[in-house]
């Protein structure tokens, strides 16, 4: 009986949340000076509603205590990430780092959300990957030819986010372009 009902619950209830970066290797600059070293969990959003405020979660390492950081704390996050790729038949380990900054994701600068900037200058080209859900009950595998799936994130090149943004100080960001990952 309680089987049935958790696997009700777990088909009815939408999720809001899901882990963008799982813990990783983070330094994270806060806006007062201090700097954070150890390891960041940045949540990925739902593009439609969001009833939590962005954050960012912290913890100096596995077994240490968390801290959660609003955007508007943040002046920049520098994620280290590894994952592995082929080469020459072999698996290999590679880094990346990834810098994250807050901006603000409306025109009336209310909402503040985290961004990957991928390149910097006057315009900033930056990357954000958001729940994309299209309503009813979540399916799997989640695939772009899947109605009503969520978007899969794999933190390993830009091309990952669904979202890509153009920044241009004090306007809202444009949304350059919306798609699914095709994992």
């Amino acid at each position: 009986m309680k089987k049935g009902i958790y696997i009700l619950l777990i088909l009815i209830l939408p999720l809001q949340l899901s882990a963008q970066y799982g813990w990783t290797k983070a330094d994270i600059y806060l806006k007062n000076g201090t700097v954070l070293n150890g390891e960041a969990n940045l949540i990925m959003m739902s593009k439609t509603i969001n009833l939590k405020k962005e954050k960012v979660k912290f913890r100096a390492n596995k077994k240490g205590k968390k801290s959660k950081y609003t955007p508007d704390k943040v002046d920049h996050i520098i994620f280290t990430i590894e994952y592995k790729e082929k080469e020459n038949g072999k698996k290999i380990t590679k880094t990346k780092k990834a810098k994250y900054i807050p901006v603000y994701l409306n025109k009336k600068q209310t909402k503040l959300g985290f961004v990957e900037l991928i390149v910097d200058g006057k315009l900033r080209l930056v990357g954000r990957t958001v729940l994309v859900q299209s309503g009813g009950n979540m399916m799997f595998p989640a695939h772009p030819s899947v109605p009503n799936s969520t978007a899969v994130f794999s933190p390993i090149y830009f091309l990952d986010h669904n979202e890509i943004m153009l920044l241009k100080e004090g306007e809202k960001p444009k949304v350059l372009a919306i798609f699914y990952n095709m994992t």
